[in-house]
């Protein structure tokens, strides 16, 4: 029988979270991370983006940050690469 845990396991994967390092980005970002996931967090603000993907490495966590601007199609693309 499957688990509700066993749903939702995240180990292994790349989870992506644009506006990542904003009030609502942050909770999902931490929540994947803890869950294993390796977070990219990406938002138009870099310097929120390195400090929050900092903070959680310190906690033990895989996350990176990415700059994204979801309005530049170069930004997706850069960001898909």
């Amino acid at each position: 029988m499957t688990s509700t845990m066993d749903l939702f396991r995240v180990q292994g994967k790349v989870a992506l979270v644009t506006g990542g390092a904003g009030i609502v980005g942050k909770p999902i970002a931490r929540a994947l991370s803890e869950a294993g996931a390796t977070t990219i967090i990406a938002a138009r603000n870099t310097e929120k983006c390195n400090d929050f993907a900092q903070s959680l490495r310190k906690e033990g966590v895989a996350a990176e940050a990415d700059r994204v601007d979801l309005a530049s199609e170069d930004d997706i693309r850069s960001l898909r690469e």
